[in-house]
């Protein structure tokens, strides 16, 4: 008798962990479900308080859903305290236990709440999404699409509107990233200098000078293009030093034939570089003469004390050489910027070159451009649909850029300021790959050493970043990326990549729910 009393005790107390288990999973699966309708209640809210709790009741029962449980009363309330308007979602259910009941506990009933603005504030949201060549496998593109696009409808309210005015921005990214395609962006260093600044071109800033000379000289020939290769023969500098601070003072000479005449051109710009500052000193200088009868002085023409401008690059094509007119011809990739502003958001400034952003050749004519962040969710969801893959991995890249379409300053300005307590900003990172090219090396560790600065540059910035690991890639520098280890999620098929987001979405709005 002894025993089977014991027995029955022993019974109940190990049944009840399992019941307490079940219990604790039931009320967090309710708190979940009750925090989405809450949000999706205030998403809605400005279609007024029926179709808010409508909207509120149906996301609810999306995503709760248990035949052991019996659920009891589930509403959306709406209270106004001091003119501030909130709205409440509760939940009651009955669970019953399978075990506890041996020692007189009965059915167990649940209670869930949650509490948010009645109008939610908007948020800006950069999708930074690996387009390389290794996503056209085990169908990765195509269920990021999907993906992509179940979410962007999340956003939607039951009439297919972004009523919370939620901006989203895309980033495809490659080892190269691409705007629209211009020849008067101030901040696109359109001169190749930086590709060859270690090995080439004498001196960087050197050659950002000479390449303002040579976008100055010609500008008025009429055969601008002539005009421009005969200049490339004729640009000669001289240096001086003064402690830390190296002056350069560029000096080049071109001509055209107009009828029997000769247009004689004559260009100068001093330049100063000052720990780690550079100026340009005012803008070029140029001289024409006109209605020559020969161009001798331009043959003749060799500054005494300067030295000739020699080009490591003799091919003149665009974006291969340093020739300005060839920006005319750039079809809007960018690589790298220069270090250290490869891995910020800093803005440009135009005394310092290494500020700009680095023009270069499209790898791949598919490449789409950068799309700006926009409330217009049905371009976004075409958008992404359109994207192609192709291409090697530059994670840093994608990352700096996200960085920028959140930024309030050129190249993207939709960005709200820095800091701003009434705005919100979030990053996702999908990638399926490791790193494998940036602008100066083909070493994964050595990137990966980029993208980890990136990272740490964004959520320096106060961006919420979330990354997504589809199958392969570094995972330790990855789950470092995402601004908590919870944000980060490694994927072993790409088919998760439908869950992974719609979670993703999920922790925004929990994040958004002010208790």
């Amino acid at each position: 008798m002894i025993f089977g009393l014991s027995a029955l005790f022993l019974v109940a107390v190990t049944g009840g962990a399992i019941d307490f288990s079940r219990i604790n999973d039931a009320r967090n699966r309710m708190q979940d479900a009750a925090d989405i309708a809450v949000l999706r209640g205030a998403l809605t809210a400005s279609q007024g308080d029926t179709a808010s709790s409508k909207a509120a009741q149906q996301a609810f029962d999306d995503n709760f859903d248990d035949t052991n449980i019996t659920l009891g009363t589930h509403a959306l309330k709406k209270t106004v305290v001091s003119n501030v308007s909130k709205l409440n979602y509760t939940a009651t259910a009955t669970i019953k236990p399978l075990f506890l009941g041996l020692v007189g506990m009965g059915t167990q009933t649940l209670s869930v709440s949650s509490t948010a603005q009645s109008e939610v504030n908007p948020f800006e949201l950069a999708l930074v999404l690996d387009i390389t060549g290794s996503m056209n496998s085990s169908s990765k593109l195509t269920n990021l699409k999907s993906s992509v696009t179940s979410v962007l409808n999340s956003l939607l309210d039951a009439n297919g509107k972004n009523s919370s005015d939620v901006k989203v921005g895309v980033v495809p990214f490659t080892t190269q990233v691409r705007l629209p395609t211009s020849t008067s962006y101030a901040y696109v260093d359109y001169t190749r200098c930086a590709e060859n600044s270690d090995d080439g071109y004498v001196n960087y800033y050197l050659c950002r000078s000479v390449w303002k000379i040579q976008d100055a000289i010609c500008a008025s020939a009429t055969d601008k293009a002539n005009c421009l290769t005969r200049a490339k023969s004729k640009i000669y500098y001289k240096t001086s030093t003064s402690g830390s601070t190296t002056t350069y003072t560029i000096s080049a000479m071109s001509y055209e034939k107009i009828g029997s005449k000769y247009t004689l051109y004559t260009a100068s710009l001093t330049s100063i570089y000052n720990s780690s500052t550079f100026i340009m000193t005012g803008t070029p200088t140029v001289t024409t003469s006109a209605n020559n009868s020969n161009y001798n002085t331009y043959t003749n023409y060799a500054p005494s004390t300067y030295t000739a401008f020699k080009y490591l690059i003799t091919t003149v094509s665009p974006n291969v050489d340093l020739l300005a007119d060839a920006k005319t011809s750039w079809a809007g990739c960018l690589v790298d910027r220069n270090k250290s502003y490869d891995v910020s958001a800093t803005a440009f400034d135009a005394t310092i070159p290494d500020s700009s952003y680095v023009a270069d050749t499209c790898a791949a004519s598919t490449h789409k451009a950068i799309q700006d962040m926009t409330t217009n969710i049905a371009d976004t969801k075409t958008y992404v649909n359109g994207l192609v893959a192709n291409g090697n991995t530059n994670i840093t890249i994608g990352v700096q850029m996200g960085m920028e379409l959140l930024s309030p300053e050129a190249p993207y300005t939709q960005g709200v300021a820095w800091g701003d307590p009434d705005m919100d900003k979030y990053m996702i990172v999908v990638t399926d790959g490791d790193n494998t090219a940036n602008r100066w090396s083909s070493t994964t560790s050595t990137i990966d050493a980029r993208t980890a600065l990136a990272c740490q540059a964004a959520k320096d910035k106060g961006i919420t970043v979330f990354v997504v690991r589809v199958m392969e890639g570094n995972s330790s520098m990855l789950q470092k990326c995402a601004s908590k280890t919870i944000y980060y999620y490694d994927l072993k098929t790409a088919s998760q990549l439908s869950t992974a987001m719609a979670d993703i979405f999920m922790r925004i709005g929990k994040l958004r729910i002010t208790q």
